[in-house]
């Protein structure tokens, strides 16, 4: 596939949309163009793969990233790049423990309550 054909978001290998007459609808792939759609613009999603593991550690553990002049937690912009927006009251905790391991794999979206709750027993087993 030529590189033409591809995504226009920061690796990305999707293909692009074509319409019936095999000319390309949009820039991007279906699942970036309708993040844009639903968002009103892409913030940070073609960036974030420039910009991984760069950043500041926080006090509180967790790096922080500048993208188009803001500052993200970079696990929630690792998430949000492949399964879209957080829910509100939703965080997304590290399995492993690890603030910094921000690999998808490592990553879980919860409820609030749930996160907190998970936390207590973690607490209480170290006990």
């Amino acid at each position: 596939m030529k590189a033409t054909h591809l995504c226009s978001v920061l690796n990305c290998q999707r293909a692009r949309p074509l319409n019936k007459t095999g000319k390309f609808i949009i820039k991007m792939c279906w699942m970036h163009y309708f993040r844009v759609y639903r968002s009103g613009n892409s913030g940070p999603i073609e960036r974030l793969n420039a910009v991984r593991g760069a950043g500041n550690i926080q006090p509180n553990g967790y790096r922080r990233i500048g993208v188009n002049n803001k500052d993200y937690y970079e696990h929630r912009l690792v998430w949000e790049r492949a399964y879209g927006p957080i829910p509100t009251n939703y965080a997304i905790h590290h399995l492993d423990g690890n603030k910094l391991n921000n690999d998808l794999s490592n990553l879980q979206c919860l409820s609030f309550s749930e996160h907190r709750k998970l936390h207590a027993e973690l607490a209480n087993a170290r006990q």
